[in-house]
């Protein structure tokens, strides 16, 4: 009995744990994952100087450091959350604090998100906004619909 209070709260808590780091799943905070630093230092068509792909390689490093500090936090607070709705007799002021505590954490990191999106667009030049505008507006091939090419689309 024991051995299965102890598994039941691993095999909650590991997975919970683990999906905290990839922050809110919220579809509005996934503008970035700090990938958009990535693609920019990979679009040619940008032409970008290494001053400003040192610039944004930077950005985006102390970025990531600081979301996964707060990643952290937010993983111990959910599991204490989980842990208190797990007790017999939950505590609901402390669950409603600890829930506080959650949006709290995850404005935080959808904060550090945004203000990253904003350095890194800093960086770039007028023409080069335009551009990754322009770049951002057309759809990934895999997003164009049904080939009609294809044998599946006849």
């Amino acid at each position: 009995m024991k051995k299965l209070l102890l598994v039941i709260p691993l095999i909650v808590g590991i997975p919970m744990f683990a999906s905290a780091f990839y922050g809110p799943s919220d579809d509005t905070i996934k503008v970035d994952k700090i990938g958009m630093s990535m693609k920019l230092l990979n679009t040619p068509e940008l032409n970008l100087s290494q001053a400003q792909k040192d610039k944004i390689f930077e950005i985006s490093l102390n970025t990531k450091k600081s979301i996964n500090s707060i990643s952290t936090e937010l993983a111990k607070v959910l599991y204490e959350k989980d842990k208190e709705l797990s007790s017999a007799n939950p505590d609901w002021d402390k669950v409603k604090s600890l829930n506080e505590q959650i949006v709290k954490l995850r404005s935080d990191i959808m904060k550090i998100r945004l203000n990253a999106q904003v350095d890194i667009l800093s960086v770039l030049t007028k023409e080069q906004r335009d551009k990754l505008k322009e770049l951002s507006k057309r759809k990934p091939p895999h997003m164009m619909g049904p080939n009609p090419q294809s044998p599946k689309a006849r």
